[in-house]
């Protein structure tokens, strides 16, 4: 009897045991997936080139982030609210170029003034298929082969929220422009005269980009309290 009651006691402490290690591991892997949904919300881009193994090796038993370096750059970058909200807007925009003129818009809703055609990027969406269908939703013409010329990089620091524009310039396309569309007039502009309009907020700094021969990343902080704080190109 006293055999049989150890041997029941034995179990117990077993099943105890084993119930302990499978809530410890539970608890682990929440841990770990918690942490995985925050890179997949934060860093859509480099979690689809991550393996199952490497994002389950990104957080250690307390959940912690272990590869601190993205953190760290997400921190001295973005700031942690952008991070852990992902605020950020991409957008693009297309310089069309024909016999020394521009076809530009003259916006009159939302950011107004004179800017080059684009717009916002659509879920399911590449960035060329974009500029693309901007570019023939606004001013009815079908670009060919545009020329990526860099980006423009506009972080709110009051804020925390990124504006990426993805810069195109083109020479070719197809169809007969518009006069206007919603957003405003369209038209050829001779490009030493567009130093002249009264340009959308910002446009003035973004300008280089499509017309100088190199591809740039313009990075620009500001904040509606202070205005343009910092504006700085690099070569890409």
């Amino acid at each position: 009897m006293g055999r049989l009651c150890a041997g029941r006691n034995d179990q117990h402490n077993l099943l105890d045991s084993m119930h302990s290690r499978m809530q410890a591991a539970a608890y682990f892997f929440r841990k770990k997936a918690e942490m995985i949904f925050r890179y997949a919300s934060t860093f859509p881009a480099v979690v689809q080139m991550l393996t199952l193994p490497v994002l389950l090796a990104m957080a250690d038993e307390t959940g912690a982030v272990t590869g601190k370096n993205i953190v760290q750059e997400a921190e001295g970058n973005i700031g942690m609210q952008a991070v852990m909200r992902n605020d950020v807007e991409i957008t693009t925009m297309c310089a069309v170029f024909h016999k020394q003129k521009a076809l530009m818009l003259n916006r009159v809703k939302s950011w107004k003034g004179w800017a080059f055609p684009g717009g916002h990027l659509e879920s399911g969406e590449s960035i060329t298929d974009c500029i693309k269908r901007e570019l023939l939703e606004e001013t009815g013409i079908v670009v060919t082969a545009p020329i990526f010329k860099g980006i423009a990089n506009i972080y709110n620091t009051l804020h925390y929220k990124r504006h990426i524009i993805y810069h195109f310039v083109c020479y070719e396309y197809s169809g007969n422009v518009k006069d206007s569309c919603d957003e405003g007039e369209i038209r050829w502009i001779d490009i030493s005269e567009m130093k002249l309009l009264a340009m959308a907020e910002g446009m003035e700094y973004r300008i280089p980009l499509f017309l100088e021969d190199k591809r740039q990343e313009l990075y620009i902080e500001w904040d509606e309290e202070h205005g343009y704080t910092k504006v700085t190109y690099s070569e890409m």
